[in-house]
């Protein structure tokens, strides 16, 4: 798991701890390509039935972005893995904080 990654175990119980949030995606924008200066999500196309660029058009933004892991990635076998990217706080929050500890085998 992703999360897992950025865990650290506490000293001397070994314990972890991950939040399980939930997120309202909305309008969703797949990106297949990294985009690490984003500070908003993408403006949507126009559709067919748009005669004109409207100023209500030149608005309308997705209201998050999904990156994607790649072709490449899955070649290269690398641990990536989706993220789920929002731009204001009100589209997510936590849910659970989760205590565990690994085991290896």
């Amino acid at each position: 798991n992703k999360a897992d990654e950025y865990t650290m175990a506490m000293p001397g119980t070994g314990h972890r701890f991950m939040v399980l949030g939930r997120v309202l995606l909305g309008d969703v924008h797949y990106e297949n390509t990294q985009q690490m200066d984003w500070r908003m999500p993408p403006l949507k196309p126009p559709t067919t039935t748009q005669q004109a660029p409207t100023h209500s058009y030149l608005n309308s933004r997705h209201h998050s972005v999904v990156a994607n892991t790649t072709k490449e990635d899955r070649k290269a076998q690398l641990k990536r893995h989706r993220e789920f990217v929002v731009f204001e706080r009100s589209q997510s929050y936590p849910e659970l904080v989760i205590t565990y500890k690994r085991v290896m085998k």
